[in-house]
């Protein structure tokens, strides 16, 4: 998906134009200038071309001026990156020699750190002068600059008004959620312009899980009716005190669970607040409900409504994974109130899990450098 967005003319416009200026289309030498708007002698100037290069490797998305006459222009490396580390850096350098071979004037790189940055990048990293929000890394050579994003640097940067474009580019790649409602930002403009760019792209892709929410919201508020019906009905007719409470407590669980996931997912059960309750009365008279044949919803809820898909109209299909590493140590955490990372460890192999680790210690910081 990334490399789709950063194809899109109007993002190259926002990351081309915060590098570049008129001094550019006059043939003076090469400056960085800062500037909030894409100056309009740099749209459309850029457009991308392939990057698999020479030696059978292939970076992730790189532009290139649109004319021959331009080519005094240099080049522009964009890399999305997981974890960046000493041998992303190496294959960097290796990109940036695949394009030396092809095109005249050195590249100028800009990297998107989306999860964490080892130390020994940081430990030869320096702040950028014209960019507060930017790491530069050494690139004599090879590179006219290297310039880094990721977490650490743009969280000081996201309460502006508005986000610097590459603030925003980065912080919508961090983030990586499958709404813009689920973003604190989300009156951005440029963030806009992104989701707005990515339903583009996906286009139907969105339509089938927009549905999907839409079924999914009717299966919730469902669930819950039956729950508050169960509840309902169990006031009335258990009378022990102990029996009654813990499944009283089990229902009351299995609503919880549901407002959870509804939370999770911004959606809105819109018939759980108009499905009534049983009550005790109506329960003596009315006929019982099967467990295993629950009320149908309304006829009208059989087919999603245009009104109603509008109101998901920023979600991304896109499903976040699940680390089952993780879950299992809350898990643990959960029952025994604190960690013995050892015992942890060798129940977790037993069952097949931590199989890339190899000691206590390493699950350990890495667990933590997830939830950092």
């Amino acid at each position: 998906m990334s490399k789709l967005i950063l194809s899109e003319p109007r993002v190259i416009d926002i990351v081309v134009g915060k590098f570049m200026g008129k001094c550019f289309r006059c043939n003076l030498p090469f400056v960085t200038i800062y500037f909030d708007a894409v100056d309009e002698n740099t749209q459309d100037l850029y457009v991308t071309r392939p990057t698999e290069w020479l030696n059978m490797t292939r970076s992730d998305v790189v532009y290139t001026p649109r004319n021959r006459s331009d080519n005094h222009l240099p080049p522009f490396l964009i890399e999305i990156q997981h974890t960046v580390s000493l041998a992303f850096y190496r294959r960097l350098n290796g990109y940036c020699l695949e394009i030396d071979k092809t095109l005249p004037v050195l590249p100028i790189v800009i990297v998107f750190g989306i999860h964490s940055t080892t130390a020994d990048i940081l430990d030869m990293a320096s702040p950028s002068e014209k960019f507060p929000f930017v790491l530069e890394l050494p690139c004599a050579g090879w590179a006219k600059a290297v310039y880094l994003l990721n977490v650490g640097t743009i969280r000081p940067h996201l309460h502006t008004h508005p986000l610097d474009p590459l603030v925003a580019i980065c912080h919508f790649f961090v983030e990586q959620k499958t709404s813009l409602i689920s973003l604190e930002r989300r009156d951005d403009p440029t963030l806009n312009l992104l989701y707005s760019v990515a339903k583009k792209i996906f286009g139907n892709d969105i339509q089938n899980h927009e549905e999907m929410l839409i079924i999914l919201e009717r299966v919730c508020a469902q669930m819950e009716h039956q729950f508050r019906k169960a509840k309902s009905s169990l006031l009335d007719d258990v009378k022990d005190a102990g029996s009654l409470k813990r499944t009283a407590q089990h229902l009351d669980d299995g609503i919880l669970y549901l407002n959870e996931i509804c939370k999770r997912h911004n959606l809105n059960k819109t018939s759980s607040s108009s499905a009534p309750a049983a009550s005790s009365s109506s329960s003596s008279t009315s006929a019982p409900t099967s467990p295993s044949a629950p009320t149908p919803p309304p006829a009208s809820a059989s087919s999603p409504s245009s009104s109603t898909i509008s109101q998901h109209i920023d979600v991304l299909p896109v499903i976040e994974p699940v680390n089952k590493n993780w879950i299992f140590i809350d898990e643990f955490k959960n029952q025994y109130n604190k960690i013995d990372w050892k015992k942890c460890f060798n129940i977790g192999k037993r069952i097949g899990l931590f199989a890339s680790y190899r000691s206590p210690s390493s699950l350990k910081a890495a667990y933590y450098r997830s939830k950092s």
